[in-house]
């Protein structure tokens, strides 16, 4: 019977340090920066962009930082740290845009492209300790609108909907950009993350229930009809080998497919066979078929 990897859902104490030192730092600092790149670029084309940057950003925060880092070994507790740490991170964002709003300077009476703002350590502080300002300013904002785009000010439930769309935004790439790591195989003996070597590219695998039965029963020509190919740019097939000095090793297998978006090269990448078990010796056979 086939053994695939189980993550134990564990996690390192360690893990609770990490995640504090984020939510309690790191994310606060993009929260800033990010209320700062919305209040002086008011594009809301670049807005999106710039909300779709910050979710990249915190995943990668999430996953290397908190999950990896704190070897967390359960992907419902690293969903949980992942939507946790994007609502403290819009949060903080809100704080350090109310305060804009607070500290927001006269221009008097003359047409500027942003109106020009900083925010007070001290009151930032103190509005980061008080939630009932900062959801009272929300609600201003909600009646009366910030903003607007093809001269309809965004108010109510318009505004609304962008706020909901935005922590959507940030919280969906960061957990699918973060979360996979806790699946990844961990050895509870060592401690320690197993070893992970890619192989490959070879050409696209279409009979794939075929390998996949193949691996499964531990067949020694699982890998014979798997050709190699030094062109990555198109449909192909990659293998991740993971091991580790206990003797285990696990493989997982992908489908990269090509595509063409907006005249740039990408991949949909999807995995067909995840951390099974296999020998050393099918290791060493498809090892071997790079060099064929």
């Amino acid at each position: 019977m086939p053994q695939y990897y189980v993550p134990s859902g564990k996690l390192s104490p360690i893990a609770y340090l990490l995640f504090s030192a984020a939510i309690l730092i790191v994310f606060p600092l993009l929260g800033l920066i990010y209320s700062y790149a919305i209040w002086y670029i008011p594009i809301i084309y670049f807005n999106v962009i710039i909300t779709i940057i910050l979710g990249v950003v915190s995943g990668y925060i999430i996953k290397y930082m908190i999950l990896y880092l704190g070897k967390v070994r359960n992907p419902q507790a690293a969903i949980g740290i992942g939507i946790i740490a994007c609502l403290i991170l819009y949060y903080f964002s809100w704080v350090v845009y109310v305060d804009l709003l607070i500290n927001m300077e006269d221009s008097g009476g003359q047409f500027t492209f942003f109106a020009s703002s900083n925010v007070n350590v001290n009151e930032t502080i103190d509005i980061a300790l008080s939630p009932s300002v900062v959801f009272s300013m929300m609600g201003l904002l909600y009646d009366w609108g910030s903003w607007g785009i093809f001269g309809i000010t965004a108010s109510g439930y318009m505004l609304a909907l962008v706020w909901i769309g935005e922590l959507f935004i940030i919280t969906m790439i960061a957990v699918k950009n973060s979360y996979e790591v806790a699946k990844l195989p961990f050895c509870e003996f060592s401690n320690t993350w197993f070893k992970e070597e890619k192989v490959g590219p070879f050409v696209y695998v279409s009979n794939r229930p075929d390998l996949i039965g193949k691996i499964e029963n531990s067949d020694p020509a699982s890998f014979d009809e798997l050709q190699f190919t030094k062109n990555d740019q198109r449909d192909h097939t990659l293998f991740k080998i993971y091991d580790n000095k206990e003797g285990a090793i696990y493989l997982t297998a992908e489908s990269h497919k090509a595509r063409i978006k907006e005249g740039k090269l990408e991949f949909d990448i999807t995995p067909f066979i995840e951390s099974i078990q296999i020998t050393d010796a099918m290791k060493q056979k498809l090892l071997e078929k790079m060099s064929e």
